[in-house]
C-alpha cells in the first residue's frame, strides 16, 4: 500500500475524530460504499479529479448525497473539507489509509502473496498459518497469481519479503555468480 503523505495526515485526522465520537463504523462503511463506487466509475473518478468542475458542482452533488441520506452529516462534512481544499481526489488514499489503521487497530494485517499458481483454500489456510506465526498478527490475505515466477510463492508483509518462488532463487543465484 503507497500512499502520500497528504492522504496519511487526513486520513488519521478523520480516524481519529471518528473513533473519539464513537462513530467510526457506521461512518467508516459509507466510505468503503463511497470510494468502492469511485473506483468502478470512470465517470466519478473524472468527476472528482476534474479541476474543470468547480468546487460548488462538487458540493451540490454530496449535498445530494446527504439529503437522500446515503451519506452522513460527519462524512458530508468531511467530503466538504476535502473540496474545499482541493484535496477530493485523495479520497480512496485516505480511506486506504483509515483501513490500515483499523486493522493496525485490531492486530490484523495484510498479506500480499504472489503465487505462480491458483491457491485452493486448503493451501491458502496453510500460508496464512504460517504468516500468522511469522508477524504476530491475524492475516488477512490478498492473493494474485502471476505465472513469472515460475513457481513457489511471494509474501509482502508491510516492508517484509519473503520470496520462496523460482524465479527469485535463480535471481539470487544469478547474483552470487557475478558477483
Amino acid at each position: 500500500m503507497r500512499v502520500d503523505i497528504v492522504s496519511k495526515r487526513y486520513a488519521i485526522a478523520f480516524y481519529e475524530a471518528l473513533k473519539e465520537s464513537g462513530k467510526f463504523d457506521s461512518v467508516f462503511e459509507e466510505l468503503k460504499e463511497l470510494v468502492s463506487v469511485i473506483k468502478e466509475s470512470q465517470d466519478f473518478i473524472t468527476f472528482i479529479k476534474s479541476p474543470l468542475i468547480k468546487k460548488d458542482e462538487k458540493l451540490k452533488f454530496f449535498q445530494t448525497l446527504k439529503g437522500e441520506g446515503k451519506i452522513s452529516s460527519d462524512l458530508f462534512n468531511f467530503l466538504t473539507l476535502l473540496v474545499n481544499k482541493g484535496r477530493i481526489s485523495l479520497l480512496p488514499g485516505i480511506y486506504e489509509y483509515m483501513n490500515y489503521l483499523d486493522m493496525e487497530d485490531k492486530g490484523e494485517v495484510v498479506a500480499e502473496v504472489i503465487a505462480a499458481f491458483d491457491v485452493n483454500d486448503d493451501l491458502k489456510s496453510e500460508i496464512k498459518a504460517s504468516l500468522e506465526k511469522i508477524s504476530g498478527k491475524k492475516v488477512v490475505l490478498d492473493v494474485k497469481v502471476d505465472k513469472s515466477i515460475i513457481a513457489g510463492l511471494i509474501a509482502r508483509i508491510k516492508s517484509q519479503q519473503l520470496d520462496a518462488s523460482v524465479k527469485g532463487q535463480l535471481n539470487r543465484l544469478k547474483e552470487r555468480m557475478i558477483g
